[in-house]
């Protein structure tokens, strides 16, 4: 809090519920996930999740992933852009954490194959009240040895798709 001749001021930074993704943003601005300055990756925009943290979070709160096309990569644990949805990036008990697709998005697996952790989008252990809405898959690897039956519906290679594990 600061006092200017009297009247106290609060430069208090306000948690975001909502970030942005543009993979064509290519302005000289740095980008910070608002809609002006958006991340070009999903994953920059969840890591910022995870230095939020999710006892935060007074609302539901999502990331908004513009239309275009998005290759993540693993080289290793150190170097990548998965798209990983966990405990440290999910949602809160009472408030939900939503992925959501803005027009139409594609997110390409073409750089994973043969990669550890191929998924082209996991929730893990320990995320709570997470929704993933409107992405395509393209590249996605299929290994039908791991389709299983999810409440009914025969999923196909859940390991290497979308990720949901208890």
């Amino acid at each position: 809090m600061l006092f200017l001749g009297g009247i106290a001021q609060s430069f208090s930074q306000t948690r975001p519920t909502e970030l942005y993704v543009d993979a064509s943003y290519t302005g000289t601005t740095a980008s910070d996930g608002s809609e002006a300055f958006p991340y070009t990756t999903i994953y920059d925009a969840l890591q910022r999740r995870v230095t939020l943290g999710t006892a935060g979070m007074v609302s539901d709160e999502k990331i908004i992933v513009k239309a275009g096309t998005y290759k993540p990569y693993y080289i290793d644990d150190n170097d990548h852009t998965m798209i990983f949805i966990n405990v440290y990036n999910s949602g809160e008990e009472g408030y939900w954490f939503a992925l959501e697709a803005e027009g139409d998005v594609i997110i390409d697996g073409a750089d994973l194959y043969g990669r550890k952790f191929a998924s082209l989008i996991a929730v893990t252990s320990g995320a709570l009240s997470v929704r993933v809405k409107g992405f395509k898959h393209k590249n996605q690897r299929n290994n039908q040895s791991l389709a299983e039956i999810i409440d009914g519906v025969l999923v196909k290679d859940t390991k290497f798709g979308i990720q949901i594990r208890p």
